[in-house]
């Protein structure tokens, strides 16, 4: 639930997924991969907030100063990359509130790849454009494999209650 987008999180767990939420989506497992933990820099389950607190404040849109909640770029400046303007750029572009003002997966692509021309360094480039790729293929795999899981616990729990409770 952590790397849902905000407006599919809003609309409820059984809201099929979009290319725009999986954009959002990779935005928040690039953060992950640059800044070395997990989502909205959980490390080892350890955050601020836990991860209810930070579904609601995803849902809930603005913060108190007013900007949507999303993972701290300042907590990944001291990683490989991590200050690199074009990095962060991208990143905020995949998170942005508004579907229709994020990236495109073509054209994160094509970004990506103009980051891993202008580095020296291009072995991180080359790792998320494999990342990239094969989260794109897996993505929608992985969450009919996870909605159809929660179907099953949700006839499960039904189940039980018809079974525990009078007619």
């Amino acid at each position: 639930m952590l790397w849902r987008a905000p407006e599919l999180l809003r609309e409820g767990i059984d809201t099929p997924g979009t290319k725009e939420g999986d954009v959002y989506s990779f935005g928040i497992i690039f953060h992950e991969v640059i800044g070395r933990q997990g989502p909205y820099g959980i490390y080892d389950g350890m955050a601020n907030d836990n991860a209810a607190d930070i579904i609601r404040k995803l849902q809930a849109g603005k913060t108190q100063a007013g900007s949507p909640f999303r993972p701290d770029l300042n907590k990944i400046v001291d990683m490989p990359y991590g200050s690199d303007p074009s990095v962060r750029a991208a990143m905020q572009e995949c998170w942005s509130e508004s579907i229709t003002d994020r990236l495109s997966f073509r054209s994160l692509k094509l970004k990506l790849k103009g980051m891993k021309d202008k580095s020296k360094r291009g072995n991180l480039m080359d790792h998320m454009m494999q990342m990239m790729e094969q989260y794109s293929k897996n993505l929608e795999e992985l969450v009919a494999n996870r909605t159809q899981a929660l179907r099953d616990e949700e006839r499960k729990t039904k189940n039980l209650l018809h079974r525990m409770l009078p007619s």
